[in-house]
């Protein structure tokens, strides 16, 4: 199936025998001889029977030893499927490693804003390396788009913004990981509760699609626990890009056109971009795109 991650979700499992947790370990041990990784989500405190049965059999990681990353352990299915979609959006096609492309890039924290922009810049499978559409000077074109963008630190627990807020800012995270989670309500409208929709990495573009359509957002993103550091593109930033300098805006544009492409690409799966039907949605995805962000900025060219 050219599965790279699997789940093995335990909410709904109330007790568990020596025999099971040997047969869980012995697949355990077998999906990561052909490279699969394994998460474990909601397989309660280390103290709990489950938890030693399974570690007894070497389902689990030793501690210490889960940064190879091979199998990991989550509170819930929620964040485990934020985990694995993490990591395919790193080792996708699409997503072009901004180590690779620091010699462009100043080693202050304007370059690494630049750095983790150009990542959304890479190639689409049906283009070239040197399709062109990108500018030669697409270096120093994002550097002035970083310089536009306000740095803020954000204290652990702390929202970045709230459910029902407008949608004003797109955020780009540069250091610690954020949490965006969703409030659960009942038939009344009462809230019930929350739960985690997923947790953001340095590199992660958050806010993007609510910047785009929606008037306010429909979920709260906190810092995570150790806090965070965002660099925040404003609406009226843009506006300001739009109005200043089309070809910057039409970066921040075609950034953002990326981001959604990623998220759909992984709602596909990796096999499904390589089939010719996704390809050609993807093409003609891409010339509409081109065709809208032409339009809009042949005006603000006049303007400018």
């Amino acid at each position: 199936l050219g599965a790279t991650e699997v789940i093995l979700d335990f909410e709904k499992v109330v007790t568990l025998d020596a025999t099971s947790a040997k047969a869980i370990g012995a697949l355990v041990k077998s999906l990561q001889m052909v490279e699969v990784k394994v998460v474990f989500s909601a397989v309660g405190p280390k103290e709990k029977q489950m938890y030693r049965l399974l570690m007894k059999n070497g389902a689990l990681p030793v501690e210490g030893n889960e940064d190879d990353g091979s199998c990991m352990i989550v509170d819930c299915m929620d964040e485990g499927l934020c985990l694995c979609e993490t990591r395919l959006l790193k080792t996708t096609m699409f997503a072009a490693s901004p180590e690779g492309e620091n010699r462009h890039f100043a080693n202050d924290t304007a370059g690494q804003i630049s750095q983790y922009l150009h990542s959304f810049l890479a190639p689409l499978p049906f283009q070239s390396e040197d399709s062109g559409l990108a500018p030669a000077d697409t270096p120093e074109l994002l550097t002035g788009i970083a310089l536009k963008m306000e740095e803020r630190f954000v204290d652990v627990g702390v929202p970045i913004f709230e459910e029902g807020e407008p949608c004003c800012e797109v955020f780009l995270v540069l250091a610690g990981t954020t949490i965006l989670q969703r409030s659960e309500k009942n038939r009344k409208g009462n809230q019930v509760s929350t739960r985690i929709v997923r947790k953001y990495s340095p590199g992660s573009l958050m806010g993007v699609l609510p910047f785009q359509v929606n008037p306010a957002h429909t979920s709260t993103c906190m810092a995570g626990p150790s806090g965070c550091k965002v660099a925040i593109l404003s609406r009226e930033v843009l506006q300001v890009l739009e109005a200043e300098d089309p070809r910057r805006a039409s970066l921040v544009h075609r950034i953002f056109s990326r981001h959604v492409s990623l998220l759909t690409q992984i709602a596909l799966g990796p096999a499904a971009v390589t089939s010719a039907g996704s390809v050609k949605i993807f093409k003609e995805m891409s010339v509409a795109v081109g065709a809208m962000l032409s339009d809009r900025f042949a005006s603000s060219a006049g303007r400018a």
